[in-house]
């Protein structure tokens, strides 16, 4: 069973992308005065979204998660962490207006991840695994038949671990293809046993996608389940640990 694990230290980035994937871990365990230093590299719009949390937990994870993109964008790209700025797409998905550096951002509790590719769209995502979450019900109403069945054919002491290794898995899967929601989650499927690798296994919605993109496990925190979708010809991951600025 293949999962991603190997975390470097931020300083044995070099900032060159190439041919890799990079994924950076992001924790939200801050004091005010780090929070405040990635503040100061929003823009104007940013601030105000900031601002419509009602609470202050979820605010500082905006700031940090925004922050950290843009730090990290700045590294990359060898510009000032507050000069970018960003277009989206009709689904909601962000790029940079001015490069062609692929992104893509998840966050879940007190943990988040970024992913970066130099030429090709990736997916990132982490959920915390809350234990008052998850379970058939959820499943039914989200998952495919297929990922619907191999959940209930599991033991009930590996359902909740299953359930989230295919809700992280998909919501990797549509924010690598851009097109959020708007794809139907049982229109395609994912494997999800404890026991197995991690596969994209049918794409009815965009057939072709299957060929295109593989389907990865990370593995960031016992408490989280994370998933990376990226280009099939990419096969170098690197998994670095982000530095508070």
């Amino acid at each position: 069973m293949s999962i991603l694990k190997n975390w470097l230290p931020f300083a044995s980035c070099g900032f060159t992308l190439n041919d890799e994937v990079h994924v950076w871990r992001v924790s939200f365990t801050m004091s005010p005065a780090q929070i405040a230093k990635y503040e100061v590299l929003l823009n104007g719009d940013e601030i105000q979204r900031a601002n419509k949390f009602h609470f202050e937990k979820d605010r500082n994870r905006y700031v940090i998660t925004r922050g950290q993109l843009r730090f990290l964008l700045g590294k990359y790209l060898k510009q000032h962490a507050d000069s970018f700025d960003f277009k989206y797409n009709k689904y909601g998905k962000p790029a940079l207006a001015d490069s062609a550096l692929h992104f893509n951002v998840s966050h879940s509790h007190e943990m988040g991840l970024l992913i970066f590719d130099q030429k090709y769209e990736a997916g990132v995502d982490i959920e915390w695994k809350r234990k008052d979450f998850g379970g058939l019900k959820i499943a039914e109403r989200f998952f495919s038949s297929d990922e619907i069945n191999e959940l209930r054919s599991l033991p009930s002491n590996q359902q909740q671990q299953g359930f989230f290794n295919c809700w992280s898995r998909k919501e990797a899967y549509i924010k690598a293809v851009g097109k959020g929601l708007s794809i139907p989650l049982a229109r395609f499927s994912v494997s999800l046993s404890p026991q197995k690798k991690a596969v994209l296994l049918s794409t009815i919605h965009e057939p072709q996608n299957l060929y295109t993109y593989t389907l990865y496990d990370i593995y960031a925190h016992p408490a989280y389940t994370a998933a990376a979708v990226v280009h099939k010809s990419r096969k170098d991951i690197k998994l670095f640990n982000a530095s508070t600025i």
